[in-house]
């Protein structure tokens, strides 16, 4: 309180520790246009058979890069314009009384980019807009109190920056996703479905520093070491967003259900699944890290995605009492009761395992993204989820057409 009341007064004006100030310009227009065109049609060419088919077209205008950026490929993007999508899908009854259907669907997707991607290109081009700084009281140019800076003040020298781009090369992540489904009606209102589930990905966004430079030595699980030099002095690091990574679902699903009958409604559904990918998370908080742990050699990523799950086991049931005959008292209390239960059991959640140091002589990547040695991706496992929840509910006439 001293140091401030004798800042005020003209007696210590410097008498502050630190002093930070955004200078610059704050705002960052920027606009992306995001266009999606589809046409589809249905055709039934016998009658237990129905098609349909159609093509879809995305396309996704980009912003405008900045054309003063030091960094070249930061000054203008690639706009993907080849984004054509089919799909077909069918519908095939095997016997006359429709009790065992087949149904199967192909179809290509494009994703939307993700917006921050090229904002963060923008902003972080090694010639930033606005940026901080910072001075202690003994920096030539510390203001005095209550002064602050109108813009860079002389004297002051920013440093190496550490610039985000994303690649010429990059490219609008798209999937093939296949499904095939075969269901048959049984007795007592049950119906039986095995279904498979297939998802390629192609184009996965992939992040890495590209300004190292390899020192020549090795970790013992053969990860590079890099050196403190820089590939373009200018600049600290070059995180470089590439739309190279894969991943891979595939999955088995048993369900049993059975429909409304005597007050009673069923589901039970069993799904064995497996998903694989070499495209570290990136904007999942939940991520342990969203950095190539080798540059040299994108296998070493390559294992089990965070969202793989094994095993999963769902059920729900319920059951409305309706009594339609006897005292009408008893036919009041005991109709209109609903009992609903519904159970799950699960694998549990991946999670990265990150190192306590750094170990590739990166420093500008934080121990979390560099996993222990002979480590894999997303390798550990979680405790299993289970949950059970019961639920009661009355219905209450209060008129022939309100209810509560």
């Amino acid at each position: 309180m001293q140091a401030f009341l004798d800042a005020q007064a003209g007696r210590s004006p410097r008498g502050y520790t630190n002093f930070t100030q955004t200078v610059g310009e704050p705002n960052l227009p920027y606009n992306h246009n995001f266009w999606n065109f589809y046409a589809q049609d249905s055709w039934k060419p016998r009658p237990n058979l129905t098609l349909s088919y159609g093509p879809r077209y995305d396309l996704y205008l980009l912003p405008a890069g900045n054309s003063q950026s030091p960094l070249a490929v930061s000054r203008s993007f690639r706009v993907d314009r080849n984004n054509f999508a089919p799909r077909l899908a069918l519908a095939w009854s095997l016997s006359q009384d429709q009790k065992a259907v087949v149904r199967a669907s192909y179809g290509m997707f494009y994703d939307a980019p993700q917006t921050d991607i090229y904002r963060r290109a923008i902003l972080n081009n090694g010639s930033p807009i606005f940026f901080n700084i910072s001075a202690g009281p003994a920096a030539s140019f510390a203001p005095n109190y209550s002064n602050v800076f109108s813009g860079i003040p002389t004297g002051f020298t920013p440093g190496t920056q550490y610039v985000t781009a994303v690649s010429p090369e990059y490219r609008t992540l798209y999937s093939h996703n296949a499904n095939l489904s075969i269901s048959r009606q049984l007795p007592w209102d049950l119906t039986l479905t095995a279904t498979y589930l297939y998802t390629k990905g192609t184009g996965l966004p992939i992040y890495s520093n590209r300004n190292l430079i390899p020192s020549g030595q090795t970790l013992a699980d053969g990860r590079p070491i890099f050196g403190a030099g820089r590939l373009d002095p200018r600049f600290n690091g070059i995180v470089l967003a590439e739309s190279v990574g894969n991943s891979v679902y595939s999955g088995g699903t048993f369900t049993l259900s059975k429909r409304m009958a005597k007050g009673f409604e069923g589901f039970a559904s069993y799904t064995w699944a497996q998903a694989i990918d070499d495209a570290p998370e990136q904007n999942n908080i939940d991520a342990g890290a969203f950095w190539l742990s080798d540059i040299s050699n994108r296998g070493r990523d390559r294992g089990n995605s965070l969202s793989d799950r094994r095993h999963s086991f769902n059920a729900s049931f319920v059951y409305e009492s309706k009594l339609e005959r006897g005292n009408a008292i008893l036919r009041t209390l005991l109709s209109d009761n609903r009992v609903a239960i519904f159970f799950l059991a699960m694998h549990g959640d991946l999670f990265n395992i990150g190192s306590n140091r750094v170990l590739n002589g990166d420093a500008t990547s934080t121990t979390a993204f560099q996993r222990p040695l002979f480590i894999g991706r997303n390798t550990f496992r979680g405790p299993r989820t289970e949950q059970f929840d019961l639920r009661y509910s009355r219905k209450i006439s209060i008129r022939e057409r309100y209810r509560a």
